[in-house]
Order: C-alpha cells, then structure tokens, then sequence
C-alpha cells in the first residue's frame, strides 16, 4: 500500500487472510461492496482511520483483479480514549455535548496537525470546521498521535 501519510507499507501475502466476497446468507462483503462502490463513484482519494490499513490491501487487490482505477489512500492515525480504543460508535463513545463540540473541535484539529490559529478561540463548531477544511494540508497530519493525556469523554465522566 502507498500511504500518503506512512509511505510505502508492505503485507506479507501470506499473512493476508482468505478474501470472502459474499457471506453465507448472499449478502456481499464490505471489502466487496467498498470497492465496487468507489469505483462507480470516480473516487480518487480515501483518507480514513489507520485501523483500517490492513483492509486496504485486499481492496487494492480486488480493484486490480477487477480492472478498476486505484485511489490514492491516507490513513490518519487514530484518537484513541483512556483504555486505548479507537473513539466510535462501536465501542460505545457517548455522542459529543453541543457545548462541548468547539473545545473537541479544536482538540481534535491540534492533535491532527492543524492547530487553529489563537484567533479562532471561542470560535463556534461552524466556523472552526471551515476553518479545517479551508486549511487542511495532508503532510501535516502526523502518521502516529503519541498522545500522553487521551481523550477523556467528558460526557460520562470517565
């Protein structure tokens, strides 16, 4: 895989597990239906969470078995809380307090790279979103957040 982040990262084919392309019940895959997907939608750029790094080689694998275009792939290192899990739905992460969302706003744009300048302080989510993406520069986001306070969620009070 040629990461815009990390550069060149190699799996060993070996180590890749079988590609299942239909489950039991008919119903595709996500690796299936992602490159499929892509494809008839023209995208060029994916730019997504490093935990799903090792997926990406069997879609590259599958988009060159299907003679599809390859996008440029980034994969952004990962926001992880107290007991090391990747913030998600899936691990049960409580949904951001409006009031609280500029702070982790903020947070969250300094941890990747791109600290807003003093002047957006108190800024609303809006415009600090704006501001992110008028200013986001992909070499700055750094391929690893070694990070000695994880976030705290706030919300539960852990």
């Amino acid at each position: 895989v040629e990461d815009l982040l990390r550069g060149k990262v190699v799996f060993d084919v070996v180590e890749l597990d079988d590609l299942i392309l239909q489950r039991t019940d008919g119903s595709p895959t996500y690796n299936f239906v992602v490159v499929v997907d892509d494809a008839d939608m023209g995208i060029t750029h994916v730019v997504r969470g490093s935990d799903l790094l090792y997926s990406t080689t069997k879609q590259i694998y599958l988009q060159q078995c299907l003679g599809f275009n390859i996008p440029q792939y980034a994969h952004i290192p990962l926001i992880r809380n107290l007991w090391g899990q990747k913030l998600s739905k899936q691990n049960l992460t409580h949904a951001i307090d409006q009031n609280q969302a500029p702070g982790l706003i903020t947070a969250a744009l300094q941890r990747l790279g791109h600290p807003p300048p003093a002047s957006l302080s108190g800024a609303n989510s809006k415009t600090l979103l704006d501001w992110g993406i008028q200013h986001w520069e992909i070499h700055r986001i750094p391929a690893t957040i070694d990070d000695p306070e994880p976030y705290v969620d706030a919300t539960d009070g852990s």
